[in-house]
């Protein structure tokens, strides 16, 4: 392949992803400063995003809107996760909702005087645009506070627990442990020098490319200097980033950050191996750029908010010095963000069926035995997995939801759920007198056993297809309501896999029961044993 003389007009000074990549850096300093980012959010931090902020941004797309910092880091993270927050944010408020985009991005605001604002205008605009953001919210919410209540903060931890902390299947709060490093990695000397970055986004521009240029399913692993352009160019727009990916490559390339176990030959090391080998046979050199790697764990002095990369008194006292098991790793590994399985269009679950012995596009094997030692109840819920097995000579455990395997276990066990709920309403119907056939309980029971019946199609449907993606033959009272199809598929196709899928194929003989998780449609109780459908017997 012959060298890159230029970049495409898609990589323009319009777009200016090196001034924005300083902003981008500035944005994670200013929330490490406030401990913002030193700690996991709240769970009522992650409330206050899912139930206050979404909605209002759904509400007022159209402004400039500067989130208060615990929302704005939470946002940070979901958008770094592209397909799932797309997904979110489309079974939240309809398959043609428009990208929630940040606007103006890297923003954030501390108190009713003080923010970051990247290239703001001026601090009279600046403040406006603060005080505006806090007016809408208090017009839309008068009994919240725009910023988070230290006080309300502090809840009854056996409360919290209780709690779903899963935003449409997606863990959150697991990928701001993930990203809190992330400054720390991107904070070397060279990442505050012009020429560095320029040669980034080059070796970003090529990096894109090379996902066309192997023809290999590997996963593709950046360097640290390339990763910085990859996170900028997503939080920047991501129907821009979407839309630049599709001139480069023809699609998009999702992103993942889900591997961060640097074992040698483990699966990120293996994975960057396959990268640096199809680099070097696409642009005939080496994958490696000195202090755009792999930096180590960040040392103890930097979950301080008194962290300073740029301060010369940390080398002084050691505090540079990196920790932790992969050492080795130093100035030869690349990042921990990822491009899961193989290019895809359309889904975050790739384009073809995972096989049982092989790894699914979010880097998780496709099957994981079952310890049955401890019996069947002991097996805890795995987020991605249905627990089970597809026949009576199946081998028992976790299947992911990229495997037709998974979709079978479930469709048989909402079959088993049919059968109880129709002798449920059975028996209500022949009981004394019939009194137990009146009133609102069997219209429930009855609305059950339909949704029920629904699912088993849509199940049985998604088993039958030779893709993981694609338009299926839904019910027809599902495919023409927006609402209740935007729970399963999107609007161009790509499949979702919302939590009470889970529920709904609990099995050790639970009760089925009513319930609101889904705004009135496909409402399942799950069952026992762990949660039945994905960690029960």
């Amino acid at each position: 392949m012959e060298p890159i003389a230029q970049l495409p007009e898609v990589f323009d000074s319009s777009r200016d992803l090196v001034e924005r990549s300083k902003d981008h850096i500035s944005f994670l300093q200013g929330l490490h400063r406030r401990g913002i980012t030193l700690q996991r959010p709240s769970l009522k931090s992650l409330e206050r995003y899912t139930d206050f902020w979404l909605p209002f941004l759904h509400k007022y797309q159209s402004e400039e809107l500067v989130p208060p910092a615990d929302i704005a880091w939470l946002w940070h993270c979901h958008r770094l996760a592209p397909h799932r927050y797309l997904a979110c944010i489309r079974a939240k408020f309809g398959p043609n909702t428009p990208t929630l985009e940040a606007n103006p991005p890297f923003a954030f605001q501390l108190d009713a005087t003080t923010g970051c604002i990247p290239s703001s205008p001026s601090s009279a605009g600046k403040q406006e645009l603060l005080n505006k953001t806090m007016n809408l919210w208090k017009q839309e919410y008068p009994n919240e506070s725009f910023f988070l209540n230290l006080e309300e903060d502090i809840e009854d931890e056996e409360k919290e627990e209780k709690k779903e902390t899963l935003v449409n299947d997606f863990d959150l709060l697991g990928s701001t442990d993930r990203q809190a490093t992330f400054l720390w990695q991107v904070s070397g000397p060279c990442f505050s020098d012009d020429s560095f970055l320029q040669e980034g986004l080059a070796n970003y521009y090529k990096f894109l490319k090379l996902r066309n240029h192997t023809t290999k399913q590997i996963t593709i692993v950046p360097t640290y200097q390339i990763d910085l352009f990859w996170h900028t160019h997503i939080l920047s727009n991501i129907a821009g980033y979407y839309t630049d990916c599709k001139i480069l490559m023809g699609a998009t390339l999702n992103h993942d950050d889900s591997l961060n176990d640097r074992t040698e030959d483990g699966p990120l090391d293996t994975a960057f191996k396959a990268t640096k080998a199809a680099w070097k046979e696409a642009y005939g050199e080496d994958y490696n750029v000195e202090g755009g790697m792999y930096r180590g764990e960040p040392p103890r002095h930097y979950y301080s908010p008194s962290w300073e990369a740029s301060a010369s008194q940390n080398k002084a006292c050691g505090f540079e010095t990196p920790i932790g098991p992969f050492l080795h790793a130093i100035g030869n590994h690349g990042s921990s963000s990822t491009n899961p399985g193989k290019l895809s269009s359309r889904s975050p679950y790739g384009t073809a069926w995972t096989p049982l012995d092989g790894v699914a596009p979010d880097g998780k094997p496709g099957f994981v035995a079952a310890d049955t030692s401890q019996g069947l109840k002991a097996h805890p819920f795995k987020s991605s997995y249905v627990f089970g097995r597809k026949d009576r000579d199946g081998n028992l455990g976790y299947y992911h939801v990229t495997t037709k395997e998974a979709y079978d276990i479930l469709a048989m066990r909402v079959s088993d759920k049919i059968w109880g709920a129709r002798c449920k309403i059975d028996c209500a119907t022949c009981c004394s007198l019939g009194l137990c056939a009146m009133g609102t309980w069997m219209k429930q029971m009855k609305k059950d056993l339909e949704d029920l019946q629904d699912l088993e199609a849509i199940l049985k449907a998604r088993a039958a297809e030779d893709v993981p993606t694609g338009n299926l033959h839904l019910p027809s009272h599902v495919a023409s309501n927006p609402t209740l199809r935007s729970k399963h598929i999107t609007s161009d196709g790509m499949w979702l896999f919302p939590t009470f899928y889970y529920a709904s194929a609990g099995g050790c003989g639970a009760a089925t029961w009513p319930s609101s998780e889904s705004g009135g449609g496909f409402g399942f109780g799950g069952g026992g044993c762990g949660g039945g459908g994905c960690g029960g017997g």
